[in-house]
C-alpha cells in the first residue's frame, strides 16, 4: 500500500478517530487505524475500541491500494513533528510500514487489516434526522447527571425517547436526576413509514464524545439511524457508532415529585454566586471528615444559605418570591451547583415540601406566566391578551398588530410579585411628506370577571378557561346562571 497525504489536512482529519482508539487492551488492533486505500483515490479511516467506533473518508491520493492497521498515536505523533507539505506513506508486504515527508522518515511496524475487529452494520432502515443544535443543547442540559460505574448498568448513559415531534433526555445516578423535553422537528427517515417512536439508551462514553462531535450550527443536522443493539451517527463528513446499553430504564417520572406545597423563585446567578461562595467551605477536604452540605433556609422573602465545617462557616442571603410554609433543608453542594447551572434562564423555581424529600429545580421561561394567547376574525386580530390564574391584559385595535408579552416583577416594600405584561406592535409602514395615520387601541387590565370581559369583547371570555374541553359550555352556562340569578 502506499498514499500521499496533505500533512496538515490528515492530521487534523485523525484528531476525532483517536476517541474510539483503546488506550487499555490487549488487543493491539484496536489501539490503532485501519487504513483502506483503494482506487481511485479513496481512503477510508476506521478506529474501533469494541464500544465506539469512528470513520472518516479522507483526501489523498493512491498510488497502491492495501488495507493495513497502524498504531494511532504513534502515527498521529509522528505526523505532528514532521516539517514536509506532504506525508507518503508506504506499507510493505512484510508489514513494514514506512512514513516520509521532506527529508525525515520514519518507520513503524503494522498490522494486517483483516485482524481487524468486524465492524456492526452502519447502515439502517430505521432512522430519522434532527438538527445538532437540539441534540447538542438536550445532552448539555442532561449529562450532568449519568451514572459513573453504577451498579444498575442502564444508569450508566443518557436514556433517550423520540416520539414524532417530541424528543426527552433522561439521566440520573442515583442522586440527581435531569430530565429535559422538547418539541421540535423531526424528520422521519424510517423506509417502512412507521411514525417515529424510539427509546435507547446511549452509554456515558459516548454521550461526552458526541457532545464535542455536534456543533451549535442551527442549520447543521445529524442522520441517525438505530440497529438491535447499535446506533449509528452521521455527522458532516464523519460516522459515529456505538453499541446501546440494553436493559430496562427507570420509571423516571415516579421520582418526579409533582405536588410540592412550596415554592421559591429567585435569580439563578445570584443563587449560583452564593452556592460557590458556600463551596469554600463544603469542598475544603480535611482529613478524617466528610464534606459538609449546604443549609438552604427558605424564610419569608428570603434564602439563607449557610454551611459549616471544623475549618470556617459562610452565610449568605438570596431575595425569593416564596409561597407556603418556612423549610430548612440541606444537600451536597457540589449536586446542587451542577443542577442549577444547567438551566438557561435567569430565573429558577425551587419547589420542595419536606427535608425528607427530593425537590425540583426548573428554568421560568420569561412567557411563564403568560398562559393564553387568543386571537379571532381572521387576518384581522380583534383582540389578543395574556393571563394567569386570577388576572388578564387585553389589547384591542382597528389595524393588524402582533402580540408582545413579557413578565415583569411589581415591587412593593420587600415583596416582589410576578406579574404578566403584553404591548402590540403595528407592521412597520412609509408615511410621504404630509401623510398621516391614526390609530387607534383600547385596553382591558384587571381580575377574570366575565361580565366585565364581555363588555369589552363579546368573545373576551375565552381568557376563563373554567373547564377542560366540552364541560367548559357547561360552565360558562352555570356561571351565566348565578350571573342572572346575582343581578335579582
Amino acid at each position: 500500500m502506499k498514499i500521499i497525504f496533505n500533512r496538515q489536512k490528515i492530521a487534523a482529519d485523525i484528531v476525532p478517530l483517536m476517541c474510539a482508539v483503546s488506550g487499555k487492551s490487549t488487543l493491539t488492533t484496536i489501539e490503532g487505524i485501519l487504513i483502506e486505500a483503494k482506487m481511485p483515490d479513496t481512503c477510508t479511516m476506521t478506529t474501533y475500541d469494541l464500544e465506539k467506533g469512528m470513520r472518516i473518508t479522507v483526501e489523498a491520493k493512491v498510488i497502491e491500494e492495501g488495507c493495513y492497521i497502524i498504531n494511532a498515536t504513534k502515527f498521529a505523533q509522528t505526523l505532528k513533528v514532521m516539517e514536509g507539505e506532504e506525508v507518503e506513506l508506504t506499507v510493505d508486504s512484510k508489514l513494514c510500514a514506512t512514513i516520509v515527508s521532506g527529508k525525515s522518515s520514519h518507520k513503524m511496524n503494522a498490522l494486517a487489516g483483516e485482524d481487524f475487529p468486524q465492524l456492526p452494520t452502519l447502515k439502517s432502515e430505521m432512522g430519522f434526522t434532527l438538527k445538532q443544535g437540539i441534540l447538542r443543547k438536550m445532552l448539555n442540559k442532561t449529562m450532568y447527571a449519568m451514572g459513573v460505574n453504577d451498579q444498575r448498568v442502564v444508569l450508566n448513559g443518557a436514556f433517550i425517547k423520540i416520539d414524532e415531534g417530541q424528543m426527552t433526555v433522561i439521566s440520573c445516578d442515583s442522586y440527581k436526576l435531569a430530565k429535559c423535553e422538547l418539541k421540535t422537528d423531526i424528520e422521519n427517515n424510517n423506509t417502512d413509514g412507521e411514525r417515529l417512536r424510539y427509546q435507547f439508551i446511549v452509554p456515558l462514553k459516548t454521550v461526552n464524545e458526541l457532545y464535542r462531535l455536534l456543533s451549535d450550527d442551527e442549520d447543521a443536522t445529524v442522520r441517525i439511524y438505530i440497529m438491535r443493539k447499535h446506533m449509528v451517527y452521521l455527522i458532516g463528513g464523519l460516522t459515529f457508532f456505538t453499541r446501546l446499553i440494553e436493559g430496562q430504564y427507570i420509571e423516571y417520572d415516579r421520582i418526579i415529585f409533582k405536588n410540592h406545597t412550596v415554592t421559591a423563585e429567585l435569580d439563578k446567578a445570584e443563587l449560583i454566586a452564593a452556592l460557590e461562595r458556600a463551596a469554600l467551605i463544603t469542598e475544603e477536604r480535611i482529613a478524617g471528615a466528610v464534606r459538609a452540605p449546604v443549609r438552604l433556609d427558605f424564610e419569608g422573602d428570603l434564602l439563607k444559605i449557610t454551611a459549616t465545617s471544623s475549618a470556617g462557616n459562610t452565610y449568605d442571603e438570596v431575595a425569593i418570591v416564596h409561597e407556603g410554609a418556612d423549610l430548612s433543608i440541606s444537600f451536597n453542594n457540589r449536586y446542587l451547583i451542577d443542577s442549577v447551572r444547567v438551566c438557561e434562564e435567569d430565573r429558577i423555581r425551587i419547589s420542595l415540601s419536606s427535608p425528607r424529600l427530593s425537590i425540583n429545580l426548573e428554568p421560568i421561561a420569561a412567557d411563564d406566566d403568560e398562559e393564553d394567547i387568543n386571537a379571532a376574525n381572521g387576518t384581522l386580530v380583534e383582540w389578543a391578551g395574556v393571563s394567569n390564574k386570577y388576572f388578564c391584559i387585553l389589547l384591542s385595535g382597528v389595524e393588524p398588530f402582533t402580540l408582545k408579552t413579557s413578565r415583569i416583577f411589581m415591587v412593593d416594600g420587600k415583596n416582589s410579585i410576578p406579574l404578566a405584561g403584553c404591548s402590540a406592535e403595528v407592521a412597520p409602514f412609509v408615511l410621504s411628506k404630509g401623510e398621516r395615520r391614526e390609530f387607534s387601541f383600547k385596553a382591558y387590565a384587571g381580575p377574570k370577571i366575565i361580565s366585565e370581559l364581555e363588555k369589552f369583547s363579546p368573545t373576551a371570555g375565552r381568557v376563563m378557561h373554567l373547564a377542560w374541553g366540552p364541560l367548559d359550555y357547561l360552565a360558562r352556562l352555570l356561571l351565566w346562571i348565578l350571573v342572572k340569578i346575582h343581578a335579582l
